[in-house]
């Protein structure tokens, strides 16, 4: 996991790149936001990225928009 916390903008672009490639919805971001977040930006571990996720399917809402919310929130901080 990297140490240093990505920029704002940085992790908008990521998601609005996630958010103009992916049809079908939530579910079909799952894939994309931890290919994104572990695999190439390595900001979380892939381990982390299966609590976000049972955080996110737990809480009411789309769940690609809660594990977004959560994602920028534990990366970015308020």
């Amino acid at each position: 996991m990297d140490t240093s916390r990505p920029r704002y903008l940085h992790m908008f672009l990521v998601f609005v790149k996630i958010g103009l490639f992916t049809i079908g919805g939530g579910p079909a971001m799952i894939p994309l936001i931890r290919d994104e977040f572990v695999e190439k930006q390595k900001w979380i571990r892939d381990e982390d990225i299966t609590n976000v996720l049972a955080l996110s399917q737990s809480l009411p809402g789309v769940i690609a928009v809660n594990a977004s919310t959560f994602l920028g929130y534990r990366l970015g901080g308020t």
